[in-house]
């Protein structure tokens, strides 16, 4: 080799060296940089208290189609009789025997009255069938009598009821009661309807 190849070798190895050195200080330096304590600053920031104002929900309820109802109240008796009304009375008076016609049922029937009465006479017989008087108390029938000539009948009060009637002696015919007048009063007593006064010849 050459003294002038020489020098050449000898410089790039030189020049290599330095590189190294370079290269390995660099290293070592970031090697004991990377070891120093980092001091770290945390700053802590005030709490933040957050207020959220909830609205209350009222949730009405419905019952579902198809749920279980409440079981229906038992129906009450009622607490009157079946006759309780005019009408009620003058269908069951005109169904009696053969028929009966009512006579002006409105002059014996007043509403605020513990006694009604119904005036009837029998139908289709040739001649008049007698007078037929029908007792009721709240809607029950409690009593029936009967006359062959009643002249007049009224309601003396709300409890008492009075007829005036031809008195038939035993050998009168139906045309003439010879007995004169008589009156007979029907009274409810509360629990029974009881007479004051002679049913005597009120019939043939």
């Amino acid at each position: 080799m050459s003294s002038k190849n020489r020098k050449i070798l000898i410089g790039v190895i030189s020049g290599l060296a330095v590189v190294g050195v370079v290269l390995l200080a660099f290293v070592l330096g970031r090697g004991c940089s990377s070891e120093n304590p980092t001091v770290t600053v945390t700053t802590t920031s005030s709490p933040t208290v957050s207020t959220t104002k909830t609205a209350a929900t009222t949730t009405t309820s419905t019952a579902t189609t198809g749920a279980a109802q409440a079981p229906a109240p038992a129906p009450q008796p009622n607490p009157h009789g079946p006759y309780y009304t005019m009408s009620a009375a003058i269908a069951y008076v005109e169904a009696q025997g053969g028929g009966m016609a009512t006579i002006d049922p409105g002059t014996l029937w007043q509403p605020g009255s513990t006694l009604h009465v119904i005036h009837a006479t029998p139908v289709g017989g040739a001649s008049y069938g007698g007078d037929f008087y029908y007792f009721f108390v709240d809607g029950y029938l409690v009593g029936e009598h009967s006359f062959t000539s009643a002249q007049s009948a009224q309601l003396v009060d709300n409890v008492t009821f009075a007829v005036t009637f031809d008195v038939y002696l035993p050998a009168d015919p139906h045309c003439c009661p010879t007995g004169g007048l008589s009156t007979v009063q029907f009274i409810w007593n509360g629990s029974d309807l009881v007479t004051s006064g002679s049913m005597q010849g009120a019939t043939m």
